[in-house]
């Protein structure tokens, strides 16, 4: 479901995502940037995300994933976002290739 939050940067983003459920308390934003002129985003999270990714099937991966993408790519106005965990890409457990930048996901 969609929500309107005040958002004054990437880390309310996250605690929102945390709040929701979406995310859990042990999942960590390491680090984050925005490139505005060429509308995308780089966005690292810490193991635990991934652990938490892996730990769905096809269509949780696919719902966590989204939200993480849709979100923050809605919130800043940008095209595509690469999602790297601990700086390596994401591997997800069902195969998903996010080595590169994605769009926005279709839920």
């Amino acid at each position: 479901t969609s929500k309107d939050v005040a958002v004054e940067d990437e880390d309310d983003i996250w605690a929102q995502l945390q709040e929701s459920g979406i995310l859990t308390e042990e999942c960590e934003l390491r680090s984050f940037d925005v490139d505005t002129d060429g509308k995308k985003i780089d966005l690292d999270f810490n193991g635990a995300v991934g652990d938490r990714i892996r730990s769905m099937g096809t269509t949780g991966e696919t719902e966590i994933i989204g939200c993480i993408v849709n979100t923050y790519l809605d919130s800043y106005g940008c095209d595509g976002i690469r999602l790297t965990e601990e700086g390596q890409p994401l591997e997800t457990a069902q195969g998903a290739d996010l080595d590169g930048y994605t769009g926005r996901i279709e839920l």
